[in-house]
């Protein structure tokens, strides 16, 4: 018997395999980060955050597939049914759904409205190739400046774990004595390596006797 694809499952069982996989990699991810605000944490790596995507935006654009079937008319069953029974003769840019409408059918609109100013004739202009989830994610993400010490941390000679602290570090996201001093979780802010000066993000990478010692023997 073949390997088990979703197309095997009921939807109960669809909905406890989202519940044990994706919430599981959801909640993982928002454990690892959260010296970090959210809204760095989810920026492109050149503009300073990890990469990882907003599902609230990531799943508008999933939907904004379903949009661009319609504006494209595309040969399938259900677009056919809901050009007769809700587009009809109407043009689906500015489109409004009747107020007794399905609750699908409503968010679907939604998504349409949020997607419209990237539309031109029925067109998605914004790509050659047409729409694509991908496209349509990044054009729903404001864009901010790239920042010139990602190039420094994300490449192909870095050690992972290195990149990862060096990320950090930038963002000022390091747990050291300074800062857990003032709530409450240790006694006193004094370096756990050389117990001479306060522990502090610039102190631990640039002034502390003894990385700085360790860093010279290596």
């Amino acid at each position: 018997m073949g390997g088990l694809t979703t197309t095997w499952l009921i939807n109960a069982g669809r909905v406890a395999l989202i519940n044990a996989v994706l919430n599981t990699l959801q909640n993982y991810w928002a454990q690892m980060v959260p010296l970090v605000a959210w809204d760095k944490d989810t920026l492109p790596k050149k503009e300073g955050g990890l990469g990882i995507k907003k599902a609230d935006v990531w799943n508008v654009a999933t939907v904004g597939k379903l949009v661009n079937w319609i504006y494209c008319k595309a040969g399938r069953l259900w677009i056919k049914r809901i050009n007769d029974v809700y587009i009809k003769n109407q043009e689906w840019h500015n489109y409004s759904p009747p107020t007794d409408s399905t609750w699908v059918w409503k968010n679907i609109c939604k998504v349409k409205d949020k997607l419209k100013n990237g539309y031109t004739d029925s067109i998605w202009t914004l790509s050659p190739k047409g729409y694509s989830i991908k496209g349509g994610y990044d054009w729903l993400s404001p864009a901010h400046v790239n920042l010139d010490w990602t190039v420094i941390v994300w490449n192909n000679w870095n050690i992972p774990k290195h990149s990862m602290t060096t990320w950090l570090r930038m963002h000022e996201g390091m747990n050291v004595k300074s800062k857990l001093v003032r709530f409450g979780c240790c006694a006193d802010d004094l370096c756990v390596l050389c117990q001479l000066q306060p522990e502090t993000v610039e102190h631990l990478f640039t002034t502390c006797v003894y990385t700085g010692r360790t860093h010279l023997e290596v």
